[in-house]
């Protein structure tokens, strides 16, 4: 920085700080508060009644503005302005803040507002509020950007609350400062109430899980859960730190991992057993191993809380809050007789973006976890299925339909979601939970379809239940045509190229000893199911048999292997190659025609998503090579409720042909690469084209041919 910039930044401090006389009426705080921070009125925010926050709804109320230069990053950390560096941390800001024509746009001000706390954290278009809570509604600010989105369109925000003596007792929440240490009582809290008025939605599993070990954390050894055990279940990133070997019934170790040290105190505060894979799992028996890993959705769903480390990346990171494991600072400033103070960065926003959020084996302990107590670097957070809160925020719970409270961070781990009405729907649900699954990292291929065992089970064990092969679903209890469509339909999946659609960035890589045509059979990137509708009646299957190949060649109808497989599936042997009968298509012309879509045998909009990398630009060598050709999975199409206007004919209609309309198809066709005798897949193709009478003349038009593929 030039000799002139550096007199300028030490002008604007000396211009904007005060003296260390504290003005009338003030504490000795007030000396470190900027003389622009001490000209705003909080006393203001007291005197708005209820009525008035409520009026103002999203737009809220502004108390001031706040040049923006003097919250810029370099600015504040030169500062001795406490309150200059809360509103630097609570502001919200655009993701493309540091573009200097957006941000002029935007203006020279932060704006300082005040919302109606029940309009912050309350969806108010589902739920009706309790006239009672009305009157005892309390003000919440934000610093904002001019013009930016409603108050409750955005999540990734910092709320500041004012604090004048002692707070009322009638208040709808009860505002706390952070500290550093966490506050354990408050724990107990959440726990009791959830007990006591959430029975019917957060009630345990009927039968303890067999042969669970636990942690008995006051003398601090491994035993034999008693029986109806309370216990908590640990949720947190291994890393690379070595574990300790226990055996049943011999004390811990001095030095343990300080996150499962602090969660060890935790439990110990508040009177629970404490469950950790790490010691409750004989690692070197493998049967043990085998035996509670299979059962693990069962021990989260049997816990009577779960306690889920975010902060940090593996297990030395500790708890923050908890014995000597140091947490984030938040800040907050006395301005007069005022203390205002921020509640920390959104959890949402920390969650998301934590490693824990990132592993494959997290997955399942999150959705089948019924009460979980989050740790982030800032604070405590509690979410269940009737309710969410952290520590700095306090509702009265019988004040507010805390169901609405925040909006969910952690998926619902109620796999079992409204509107299952049908074996297509339950396998459209399992897809969901596939999808979010498959782009999560794991250390071991291996681990690939036993860190989604407990998912597994349960879809297995549900009102439709669905089986699986390599992780690819199927049908226990539905027709016969239809088991076979259902695992066909299983088979649109694809990756997205790097970076387009996909929020992890990372290529993709075959794993090991897994078949290529289940999504199991890929690591890294994020797969995004293509649209195998929400009913069988709306697709076109090629495939009309399928046969599974075991050892020496010994191929197996799908009809007695998914029987065997749905009897006894503890029993099965996966084959690792299905043959097909199908229409398989060789293209003579793939021709590019945009950045992502290509002509294929003169049919329009055949976009690619290959799971292999370095061969999208091989494309027409290679089918002209027939080294990558094409099989049909199914076709999506609506040939009786066609409607000019939806694909842009407007003001005309639709020409028909034999007393039909023309129909608009949705084709999924894999794309596979010949390996000797077999062939591999490599990814997906999507190709639209108007102007079939029917799934046969569109398989005409493409050049589709019927053959046997042995597919590996």
């Amino acid at each position: 920085m030039s000799l002139w910039k550096k007199l300028l930044h030490r002008r604007i401090i000396k211009k904007n700080t005060t003296s260390n006389t504290p003005l009338p009426g003030s504490d000795a705080g007030a000396a470190h508060i900027c003389k622009g921070c001490r000209q705003i009125d909080f006393q203001e925010v007291f005197d708005l009644s209820a009525a008035e926050l409520r009026d103002a709804a999203d737009a809220g109320i502004l108390i001031a503005r706040i040049p923006r230069r003097r919250l810029a990053a370099p600015k504040v950390e030169r500062t001795d302005c406490a309150m200059c560096r809360t509103f630097h941390q609570s502001r919200r800001t655009w993701r493309d803040e540091n573009n200097f024509f957006k941000a002029w746009r935007q203006g020279r001000f932060y704006e300082l507002r005040v919302y109606s706390l029940l309009q912050v954290h309350t969806n108010l278009h589902d739920i009706i509020v309790p006239r009672m809570v009305i009157p005892r509604d309390c003000p919440v600010m934000a610093v904002r950007l001019p013009g930016d989105l409603p108050v409750s369109h955005f999540n990734a925000i910092s709320y500041l609350f004012c604090q004048k003596g002692a707070q009322e007792s009638g208040q709808m929440a009860i505002f706390q400062p952070l500290k550093c240490q966490a506050d354990l009582s408050v724990i107990g809290e959440w726990l009791n109430y959830c007990a006591s008025n959430h029975a019917n939605i957060c009630c345990s599993i009927e039968r303890q899980v067999e042969g669970l070990k636990v942690i008995d954390c006051v003398s601090r050894t491994v035993v034999t859960a008693p029986a109806e055990c309370h216990y908590a279940a640990l949720s947190y990133v291994w890393g690379n730190v070595k574990m300790p070997v226990l055996l049943e019934g011999v004390g811990l170790p001095r030095e343990l991992p300080r996150t499962i040290a602090d969660a060890v105190a935790v439990c110990r505060f508040l009177g629970f057993y404490l469950w950790v894979d790490s010691l409750c799992i004989d690692q070197g028996n493998s049967t043990e191993v085998h035996d509670q890993v299979e059962k693990m959705g069962n021990i989260y769903q049997g816990a009577s809380f779960t306690i889920i480390s975010t902060a940090g990346k593996d297990a030395d990171a500790g708890l923050p809050g908890v014995n000597n494991t140091e947490r984030t600072a938040v800040p907050g400033a006395m301005v007069r007789d005022v203390h205002v103070f921020s509640t920390g960065h959104n959890q949402r926003h920390e969650i998301e973006n934590s490693i824990w959020r990132q592993r494959g084996w997290t997955f399942q302990e999150e959705i089948f976890s019924r009460r979980r107590v989050i740790f982030t670097k800032e604070k405590i957070f509690f979410e269940c299925h009737g309710m969410r809160s952290h520590e700095c925020l306090r509702f009265g719970p019988d004040l507010i339909p805390t169901d609405s409270i925040g909006g969910r961070v952690l998926k619902d781990s109620r796999l079992d979601a409204p509107g299952i009405d049908c074996a297509w729907d339950s396998l459209q649900n399992y897809l969901k939970y596939v999808e979010d699954y498959s782009g999560r990292h794991l250390t071991f291929d291996a681990d690939a379809l036993r860190a989604f065992a407990g998912v597994m089970n349960h879809f297995a064990a549900a009102r439709y239940p669905i089986s699986q092969v390599w992780g690819m679903p199927f049908l226990k209890s539905c027709e016969a045509g239809d088991v076979l469509h259902a695992f066909l339909a299983g088979f649109a999946w694809y990756h997205p190229e790097p970076g387009f659609y996909n929020p992890y960035n990372d290529p993709t890589f075959r794993r090991a000893d897994i078949p290529s045509w289940t999504w199991a059979g890929w690591k890294g990137g994020r797969q995004h199911w293509r649209s195998t509708s929400a009913s069988k009646k709306d697709l076109e299957f090629a495939t009309s048999k399928l046969w599974f190949e075991h050892e020496a060649h010994r191929l197996e109808t799908h009809q007695s292997f998914f029987a065997r497989a749905s009897s006894t599936p503890a029993d099965i042997q996966y084959p690792k190659a299905v043959v097909l009968e199908c229409s398989v298509v060789y293209p003579e012309s793939v021709v590019k025609s945009g950045e992502f879509e290509y002509n294929i045998n003169d049919l329009y909009y055949a976009s690619f998503y290959l799971s292999k990398r370095g061969i999208l630009d091989q494309l027409p060598i290679l089918f002209k090579r027939k080294q990558l050709y094409l099989l049909i999975i199914c076709c999506e199409y609506e040939p009786d409720h066609m409607d000019g206007k939806a694909y842009g004919f407007v003001g005309s209609k639709l020409p028909k042909l034999n007393s039909h309309f023309y129909m608009w198809v949705l084709a999924y066709m894999m794309v596979v690469e010949k390996v000797g005798d077999s062939v591999s897949r490599v990814g997906l193709m999507v190709c639209s084209w108007y102007g079939a009478r029917d799934f046969a003349s569109f398989q005409k038009k493409i050049g589709a041919v019927r053959e046997k593929v042995r597919l590996i």
